[in-house]
């Protein structure tokens, strides 16, 4: 009976734990205004990073920096695709290098 009592007393929300008073709307607004500078810093911090990661300025524009970012990945994207042509080129030369080397000694062997 005694848990009846308590289910139906019991307020919703977050559990006030031991001792633990509701805040005081001066006391919302300052733990708020934490949690702000705390998502503020975090975000200048990870800014900061992209900026070094590509090589910007630390004090450029939000909007310039991800577009220097977008450019970086659009060229980097094209890379692979230039890096194969020139791998599937040198692979070419080498096969008729070799080719070429394993024609030679049979020339020679023919000619002895």
């Amino acid at each position: 009976m005694e848990n009846q009592d308590n289910d139906q007393t019991r307020k919703r929300g977050r559990p006030t734990g031991k001792n633990r008073r509701p805040l005081n709307k001066e006391e919302r607004r300052a733990r708020n205004a934490q949690y702000e500078r705390e998502r503020r810093e975090d975000m200048a911090r990870a800014r900061i990073e992209l900026a070094d990661a590509v090589g910007a300025d630390h004090s450029i524009s939000l909007p310039a920096l991800i577009s220097t970012v977008l450019n970086i990945l659009r060229e980097s994207s094209q890379i692979p695709s230039l890096a194969i042509h020139t791998m599937r080129e040198q692979n070419d030369s080498l096969s008729r290098e070799i080719q070429r080397l394993e024609s030679s000694p049979a020339e020679k062997d023919n000619e002895k």
